[in-house]
């Protein structure tokens, strides 16, 4: 038998010979502390969400990740304006940040009460 043959047949032997391990079970600690459950939260509400989807929807047809070249994400927010109105606090591009974070910065470039197109109708801001 070649060397490699005889070490293979060696380590199969010893693999085969081992006792199988025991795995304890993970049993929890009444003593222990928990942390406290996670929770999200809105910043936007869902009604002005509603009306903002509306924007999205005649902007970029409600894609909230459109990589445009100068309008960018759900609602065409121009690249300067996400950078002027603290658009890099969520990312680096409007298309990169969530949805609400879109919203958080049209509210900060229009005003937070000024929803444009909330109407459906599709016509410039």
């Amino acid at each position: 038998m070649k060397r490699t043959a005889i070490a293979a047949l060696f380590l199969t032997s010893i693999i085969f010979a081992l006792p199988p391990l025991k795995v304890a079970k993970a049993v929890a600690d009444p003593t222990t502390v928990t942390s406290a459950p996670v929770t999200t939260t809105t910043l936007v509400p869902a009604s002005v969400m509603a009306q903002w989807g509306k924007v999205a929807w005649c902007e970029h047809h409600g894609n909230w990740t459109y990589p445009g070249a100068t309008f960018d994400g759900g609602l065409g927010i121009a690249r300067w304006n996400w950078v002027h109105y603290g658009g890099l606090e969520f990312a680096s591009a409007p298309h990169l940040a969530t949805p609400e974070q879109q919203v958080i910065i049209a509210q900060r470039i229009q005003g937070s009460s000024y929803v444009p197109d909330q109407d459906g109708r599709c016509r410039g801001w």
